[in-house]
């Protein structure tokens, strides 16, 4: 990981429970998203992560949607706002 990102790791697990804690970044992904961009419903490969899933809301609030791959229908998506300058960590099933 890049020398950058160091503070911003030790700031994450100062700031987390559990195994984000612990964790060690293997990869970072930055996204940016214009008002009413995003991306679909998707499910991440459980073979390309180990350990915690981190996101962090820098510039504005987002809303991230949840819901079981098993094809739910979109009426039981679970709604999670992060306001700007949020930590959510994710993990298991998530």
């Amino acid at each position: 990981m890049p020398a950058y990102t160091d503070e911003l790791v030790r700031r994450i697990r100062a700031n987390s429970v559990d195994e984000a804690r612990d964790f060690e970044p293997d990869q970072l992904t930055i996204n940016e998203y214009t008002p009413g961009d995003g991306i679909a419903f998707h499910v991440d490969t459980h073979s390309a992560f180990e350990g915690p899933i981190v996101i962090l809301s820098i510039a504005g609030g987002i809303v991230l949607e949840f819901r079981k791959s098993e094809g739910d229908k979109e009426e039981r998506a679970l709604p999670l706002w992060l306001p700007r300058r949020s930590l959510a960590v994710m993990g298991g099933e998530s």
